[in-house]
């Protein structure tokens, strides 16, 4: 059992720091902002109004699987499910890719900042 903590330590960073850079991405460029579209969307289906929290966990929308899929495909006919991919699946592809080499990118410059400051003392 305790062979099994440092894996889900490890899964535990891993899962928040590709959340926050995610986080990162979605508010710095527009691109792979889809606040309005999430929230049309929420509207549509729950009725509820947008609230900042749901927003912020679901990375701007990007992250909630039911959004994907009703942004992301279109229906052959109408009713039926949605299986034909759209530009707009390839838009939170992007954000995924660019998610990874952003989480890279941030603990590469964790890590240097560690050895630097390790370093100097």
């Amino acid at each position: 059992m305790a062979e099994a903590l440092p894996l889900l330590g490890f899964f535990v960073l891993a899962s928040i720091s590709a959340w926050v850079s995610s986080l990162i991405l979605a508010s710095v460029f527009p691109f792979f902002n889809f606040k309005k579209e999430y929230t049309e969307y929420l509207l549509r289906v729950s009725g509820a109004p947008l609230t900042r929290l749901r927003l912020l966990l679901t990375d701007y929308g990007a992250n909630s699987y039911f959004f994907k899929i009703d942004w992301g495909y279109d229906s052959p006919a109408p009713g039926a499910l949605k299986t034909t991919p759209n530009r707009n699946l390839f838009r939170m592809l992007l954000l995924a890719l660019a998610t990874l080499i952003f989480t890279v990118f941030l603990w590469v410059a964790a890590f240097a900042m560690f050895n630097i400051i390790s370093a100097r003392i």
